[in-house]
């Protein structure tokens, strides 16, 4: 059973802060409870469905807490971002830290736009809070905004293994599991975290879908993605996404969801793969 009720986000976040705070990136849970509690829930909630994780809570710098980005200029072809680890205060991340120190000050990325957005630029900065970065394996923290707390629903997104979740459930629906997953735990657990309201949309629609059809099915079709039930389940996903997106600044965006989020529970019972 779900553990509600569930946290309500704020829906305001402050952006535009140009000075980096590490000494407030104080809610970063211990990682390596996180881990053992994300697995303690899941068998609760969804006994024997599999969930694989591709990050590894026991690496120094698989949680980075950035800030004071800079863009790309002629002497600095890459965008790079100040790394704070050593310098927050939180005892197990700087004890993991401090085993294994991050090589430089700074830190470059592949993918410079997102590096970018969890760093703070007077120009094109800042607009996450945090970030997974599937190709870095790394959870990207930003120190000018956020206290640490969004790392358990960044830790829901390393369980998408290949990184296709937006592909196979559209957007907003992606972000939509991820944060009713992370406001599950962080209610179970009595961490911090209390949503991102820019996901308020998928949010509530797998809400609406768990409490049709249960948790354990949504965690099977999210987790373990078989053949069998993604064919049907992704695309009535997807529509439910489409609606969000072309009707998320419409007042009767609700009524207007209602029916995909009908068309998905149809299809769901018609499944035999559960």
């Amino acid at each position: 059973m779900p553990n509600y009720p569930h946290p309500e986000p704020n829906p305001e976040l402050p952006f535009e802060v140009m000075e980096a705070d590490p000494d407030k990136v104080n809610e970063i849970p211990d990682l390596l409870v996180l881990e053992a509690n994300v697995s303690t829930w899941l068998g609760e909630v969804a006994p024997g469905v599999r969930a694989q994780s591709r990050i590894n809570f026991g690496d120094a710098h698989c949680v980075l807490v950035l800030g004071n980005g800079k863009l790309k200029s002629a002497d600095n072809p890459r965008e790079k971002a100040t790394v704070f680890n050593g310098r927050i205060p939180h005892p197990p991340l700087n004890a993991l830290y401090r085993t294994r120190p991050f090589p430089d000050d700074e830190i470059t990325c592949d993918n410079d736009y997102e590096l970018v957005e969890v760093s703070q630029c007077l120009a094109g900065g800042g607009q996450a809070s945090a970030k997974w970065m599937i190709e870095d394996r790394r959870i990207y923290v930003n120190a000018h905004v956020e206290t640490g707390a969004m790392v358990v629903h960044e830790y829901f997104h390393t369980f998408d293994v290949d990184g296709n979740g937006p592909e196979l459930f559209g957007w907003d629906m992606d972000e939509g599991f991820t944060d009713y997953f992370a406001r599950d735990v962080a209610k179970r657990f009595d961490y911090p975290y209390k949503g991102n309201s820019p996901y308020n949309q998928g949010y509530s629609a797998v809400k609406t879908i768990v409490d049709a059809i249960g948790l354990d099915k949504v965690c099977k079709l999210y987790f373990e993605r078989p053949d069998g039930l993604i064919g049907a389940l992704g695309d009535a996903s997807k529509r439910i996404s489409n609606t969000i997106a072309n009707f998320r600044r419409d007042a009767d965006i609700g009524a207007r969801v209602a029916r995909p989020i009908q068309t998905f529970l149809d299809a769901a019972q018609k499944q035999r793969n559960w």
